[in-house]
């Protein structure tokens, strides 16, 4: 965003929280011009998506929890025994969480679902379940008060930016968002 900025500083841009589902909803109603979405699979046919970041996840305990003395990569086995905590769609069978666990021929247990990584790491803290996150959702002060238990599902999950309108509406700007690095790689 901050390069977006830079290179059109007329451009105004307002961040507008709310679920993948409402976003969509809001920018086929043409209330947004372009969300960035946390999404798996493919995307809707009336909707352009362009990969824009790829992202893992951590396993995140209580320190006392018993997966806290687990060592090396967290198996999904492992995780299968435990109610776990997760992003908002990660029960649904797109997402590259029960994919991961369907390739296993396991069944994740998602006891809860949240849109940021900081009710998650409430929910966890609270010992409501194992919280599957995004690295970038802890802070230094996080690996105080819990266990963080390696990556998990690499490169299986991405934000994508999405335009209902298609190739046509982004119009001369489709080199700012085809050129851009995509982030994590």
């Amino acid at each position: 965003l901050a390069g977006l900025r830079s290179s059109y500083p007329d451009v105004g841009i307002g961040l507008v929280p709310g679920s993948s589902e409402e976003l969509r909803s809001r920018l086929r109603a043409g209330q947004l011009d372009l969300v960035i979405i946390s999404t798996s699979g493919d995307p809707p046919a009336d909707l352009v998506a362009l990969p824009a970041y790829r992202w893992d996840r951590v396993v995140v305990v209580p320190r006392a929890h018993p997966l806290a003395r687990e060592t090396g990569a967290v198996r999904l086995a492992a995780l299968a025994a435990w109610p776990l905590g997760s992003y908002e769609g990660a029960a649904g069978g797109t997402s590259s969480l029960a994919r991961a666990f369907a390739a296993e021929e396991l069944v994740p247990r998602i006891a809860l679902t949240a849109l940021d990584g900081d009710l998650l790491k409430t929910y966890v803290a609270d010992g409501l379940g194992v919280g599957v996150l995004a690295p970038m959702a802890l802070e230094a002060s996080d690996r105080d008060r819990f266990a963080v238990l390696g990556r998990l599902l690499e490169d299986l999950g991405h934000d994508d930016l999405a335009d209902l309108r298609g190739a046509d509406a982004v119009g001369g700007h489709q080199e700012v968002l085809v050129d851009a690095p995509v982030l994590g790689d």
